[in-house]
């Protein structure tokens, strides 16, 4: 029984196994052709080539070499770098007040108003009012420097022409007996640094006296453009090395004269590299003088002009500056009114300037309240005349700094008339050939606040007469 059942059951699974073979091997076949008509009726579609869209993603491609940029042009050596040397440079010819000079042309170079470094050129121009309770001066000084690449000073060339406003029997020029002439003045300064050359170590080298362009009788040089020069003025020269750099030179002329019946100082100084001596040698021998001066007042008379009221007595002036007539106006700002009173001389119009070379104008403004109603700005308790002259000092330093070019040359409280002001001395502009010099002071007149100011305004040529008419200035009472 065992066995037939076996037998039987093993019939049934190959017969069921034969059955189903044939019927899967069947569906595979039908698969199979299945899938290769589905791959030939929807075959893989072919994209079209277009032109590319802008902002599309792509694969990024390397980046070209950029360009070789293109050789810079070299800019002339003269205006693109300051020069090693002035050796065999051309010489050009200059004027610093009555003075002719050669320069090597080089210093006169000009850079594009952009391209301007301090290491390029430095031109200044300066001046200052002294006195020594007998003479007043003035110390006009002018300098060339130029600076090599290093940033060292290759070669500078500096005047200081001071001139006074009387001769030499009133002048103590240097701190010189008064009265010395111009030779003995010379003498005396040989025979100082004499004494300095023979000190052991010292850095005086040579000390001798010096006439630049000398001419020999008979030559006959004649002045050029119809300025009449002056020859033959002996000096002073002076060799010495550079306390900071015996590589570097210091030489030093000067002469004494008289220039329109005035005494006059003039010394040249020259320093820079020794490989620049050739040069400042020619720079020296150069020198021409002319007779006359642009600095030196056209007058020394003065007229006295009476006013004895709004607060102002009287003040000197120049006996050639002409009076205007009085200007007054009336201002008012809420309750607080004053009166402006303006007082103005000049002198006459030459023919080729429709500016006056020289105007002095008194100002006084007269209030109709007290000082502590006229600075708003200030604690009550400061507004006093003291407190006030001082904060006019605070404002002429921060403008110096502001400007930033030393346009100013003198800041002070000066005491006229036994009453203290603020005094302002500077020039208009960095070039500028015209000073200002002006006094203001704040005071209380019949319990009313008053505010006077003188102003001088003027070509330097006048510069000596301003602190004259300033110092002449007397306040009233009334």
């Amino acid at each position: 029984m065992k066995s037939k059942l076996f037998g039987n059951t093993t019939k049934i699974i190959l017969l069921i196994t034969f059955a189903i073979l044939p019927l899967a091997f069947a569906q595979a076949q039908n698969t199979r052709k299945a899938n290769k008509k589905t791959v030939k009726v929807t075959p893989t579609p072919t994209p079209k080539i277009v032109e590319p869209v802008p902002n599309t993603y792509s694969e990024p491609s390397p980046k070209p070499p950029p360009p070789p940029k293109p050789s810079p042009v070299p800019k002339p050596k003269l205006t693109q770098t300051p020069p090693e040397t002035f050796v065999g440079d051309e010489i050009k010819q200059i004027q610093f007040r009555n003075l002719l000079l050669n320069l090597p042309s080089k210093m006169f170079s000009r850079l594009p108003y952009y391209e301007v470094k301090p290491e390029h050129f430095k031109e200044s121009f300066d001046f200052e009012i002294k006195t020594n309770g007998i003479a007043v001066w003035t110390d006009d000084i002018e300098f060339y420097e130029v600076l090599n690449p290093r940033k060292e000073s290759l070669l500078k060339v500096e005047v200081v022409t001071s001139l006074y406003n009387t001769d030499f029997t009133k002048a103590a020029i240097d701190g010189k007996p008064a009265g010395a002439a111009a030779e003995k003045l010379l003498e005396l300064d040989y025979l100082e640094a004499t004494k300095a050359e023979e000190q052991p170590d010292s850095p005086v080298k040579t000390v001798k006296y010096f006439i630049p362009n000398e001419l020999k009788p008979g030559m006959g040089m004649s002045g050029s453009n119809s300025v009449e020069l002056e020859f033959n003025l002996k000096g002073v020269y002076q060799m010495r090395d550079d306390a900071a750099d015996k590589n570097r030179f210091v030489l030093t002329w000067h002469t004494y004269r008289s220039i329109d019946g005035k005494a006059g100082k003039l010394k040249i100084i020259i320093s820079g590299r020794k490989t620049e001596m050739p040069v400042a040698e020619k720079i020296l021998n150069s020198t021409y003088f002319e007779k006359s001066s642009k600095m030196v007042p056209a007058s020394e008379i003065f007229k006295t002009e009476s006013i004895n009221k709004f607060g102002i007595g009287s003040i000197s002036v120049p006996s050639n500056m002409i009076a205007e007539p009085v200007k007054e106006k009336t201002t008012k700002n809420g309750d607080v009114e004053w009166m402006t009173y303006d007082y103005i001389w000049k002198t006459p119009m030459s023919k080729d300037s429709n500016s006056a070379s020289l105007e002095a104008k008194v100002t006084t403004k007269i209030y109709n309240v007290d000082l502590t109603k006229i600075a708003d700005d200030i604690p009550i308790e400061r507004r006093t005349p003291e407190f006030l002259i001082l904060m006019d000092q605070v404002g002429n330093s921060n403008a110096n700094k502001m400007f930033g070019d030393n346009r100013m040359k003198e800041s002070k409280i000066m005491n006229l008339d036994g009453i203290d002001g603020s005094y302002v001395l500077f020039r208009l502009g960095s070039n500028s050939k015209t000073f200002v010099a002006a006094w203001r002071t704040y005071r209380l007149l019949d319990g009313k606040a008053q505010i006077i100011s003188i102003t001088i305004e003027g070509d330097l040529s006048e510069i000596l007469k301003a602190e004259q008419i300033i110092k002449s200035f007397k306040l009233s009472a009334k």
